[in-house]
């Protein structure tokens, strides 16, 4: 079974909500990575989410906590 996963982002444009759909928390949290790096275009060497945010809010780009939506 897929759930849908929430990650709220804010950058200079505004703020969103980042989702990915998956199998697994740790099978989203790479597909928003992925999504993230290739976005922004910043170092691919962000291992998790934490790691990610940490490179991000260099470049003034803060991302929230991950969410499965059925926890809504």
């Amino acid at each position: 079974m897929t759930s849908t996963y929430l990650l709220p982002v804010c950058d200079s444009d505004g703020c969103y909500i980042a989702h990915a759909t998956a199998r697994s928390h740790n099978e989203a949290e790479e597909k928003l990575i992925q999504e993230l790096i290739e976005t922004y275009d910043v170092d691919k060497s962000a291992f998790n989410l934490e790691e990610l945010g940490k490179v991000l809010s260099e470049y003034n780009i803060i991302i929230g906590d991950m969410y499965d939506i059925e926890e809504f």
